[in-house]
């Protein structure tokens, strides 16, 4: 999803009439159904799928540039498809929760209606699932730019060394793109910003420059990755920028992890799938924590955070998954990290809305 809070977006990049700000388009609505039929098959997989192996990159069929990163099957580990989740299904086994904008709203809707299309629903409102979201004030899947303290770590970034070397060499190929090249059509004022608006207009295939070409356009993203790997590196930004989602989250896996009962195998109505829908500025702080450097995220990305239990010692394990990859916590040597490692690490970045 495009930046929430950074920069504000254009209202009027170019002549498009039958587009609104913010909107989630019909690639993003791909987008968003392709995650869903990727968590179905992941964690409900109907009896003919099985314990069979799959590959993310299956559901790419189509989406011309929309999946740009996961161009090849070599790079994907095969996953194994699991009866997690109840089929049909069972409401009290998932919580859903997305920011209060029309293009999340949108995609968790999508989303949902791929994990469990209506024929996989019970009927009335056994079948509804609740989309919750907070008040603007008390939001906290994104950095609050109104911060002072991000204000001041942001600027203490700006003043190193290594940022004035960056905005030094990159400034008069940032100045071409947006006057020569764009001839100001495009305000932003940052690499984050220019390449997000860059990638919406070439995803969703609305005239470009006739200079433009795909060197320019990878020549932007590589900036755009230095500019937010710099500026997203400091923990103390990470904590600010994110700390309260992960005080929202992780005491409920604490509770989930302390009291897990293996013997209580009935037990359909307790809660498995946590969904948030949200921005790239919800991932990059996230993506930072746990070490992987992986940004701006795509469009459509999707992190996924998996609780394993080792029957044969009772111990706890975390396994991590972005973008149909698996990821290795902090470079740890093994897929699996144990869990008191992962919250140990996460809590040093977790604060309350009263901190």
């Amino acid at each position: 999803s495009s930046n929430n809070g950074e920069e504000q977006e254009e209202n009027h990049l170019f002549d498009v009439k039958d587009c609104f700000k913010g909107q989630l388009t019909s690639k993003g609505r791909k987008q968003a159904n392709h995650m869903g039929a990727f968590l179905r098959r992941l964690y409900v997989s109907d009896n003919s799928n099985e314990n069979s192996l799959f590959n993310y990159s299956i559901f790419n069929e189509n989406l011309e540039q929309l999946f740009d990163s996961f161009k090849h099957d070599s790079e994907y580990e095969l996953l194994k498809t699991s009866q997690f989740l109840s089929n049909p299904l069972n409401k009290n086994e998932i919580y859903v929760r997305s920011t209060d904008s029309r293009r999340t709203l949108q995609t968790a809707e999508c989303v949902l209606n791929q994990l469990f299309p209506p024929k996989y629903r019970p009927h009335g409102f056994d079948g509804v699932i609740t989309i919750n979201t907070v008040l603007q004030k008390d939001e906290n899947m994104y950095p609050r730019y109104s911060c002072k303290r991000i204000a001041q770590v942001r600027e203490e970034v700006k003043a190193t060394q290594d940022f004035k070397d960056f905005r030094k060499n990159t400034q008069e190929f940032f100045d071409f793109i947006k006057n020569d090249l764009f001839q100001g059509s495009i305000t932003s004022s940052t690499w984050g910003g220019l390449s997000n608006k860059v990638d919406c207009i070439v995803t969703n295939n609305l005239p470009l420059p006739e200079n433009f070409n795909s060197s320019i356009h990878d020549q932007i993203k590589k900036h755009a990755r230095e500019y937010y790997t710099l500026m997203v590196s400091p923990d103390e930004f990470c904590s600010l920028g994110i700390g309260r989602f992960i005080n929202d989250f992780l005491p409920i896996l604490q509770k989930k992890v302390e009291y897990y009962d293996p013997h209580n195998t009935n037990d359909n109505s307790s809660l498995k799938l946590m969904l948030y829908s949200g921005h790239d500025n919800t991932l990059m702080p996230l993506l930072m924590l746990m070490g992987i450097k992986e940004i701006p995220p795509p469009m459509g990305s999707i992190l996924i955070i998996e609780t394993w239990l080792d029957e044969s010692d009772g111990e706890f394990y975390v396994r991590i998954i972005f973008n149909g990859k698996i990821k290795k916590f902090k470079n740890q040597s093994s897929n699996f990290c144990k869990y008191k490692d992962f919250e140990e690490e996460l809590l040093k970045y977790s604060i309350t809305s009263t901190k």
